[in-house]
């Protein structure tokens, strides 16, 4: 992707470090790129956000995923579901 850009809204800032965050304040955040422009990605994460599946592809250049923060009660997902 040649840029992406976030608005300040999805940003959340402690007071010492920016960090994009979800609508919890989940900072837990994984960025998945397609790098060889075929337009597909093949997330690699926890085995609660793959769904235990091996070669899982995603037909997409950018998606992400976000793990779940018990401190904060905030649940795991895809972008891709």
């Amino acid at each position: 992707i040649p840029f992406y850009s976030f608005p300040q809204s999805d940003f959340l800032n402690d007071g010492n470090l920016n960090q994009i965050a979800d609508r919890f304040g989940n900072t837990n955040i994984s960025i998945v790129v397609d790098t060889d422009g075929n337009g597909v990605v093949q997330p690699e994460g926890p085995a609660d956000i793959v769904q235990n599946e091996s070669n899982l592809t995603v037909r997409a250049s950018v998606t992400a995923y976000v793990e779940e923060d018990l401190d904060l009660d905030a649940p795991s997902y895809t972008m891709w579901d």
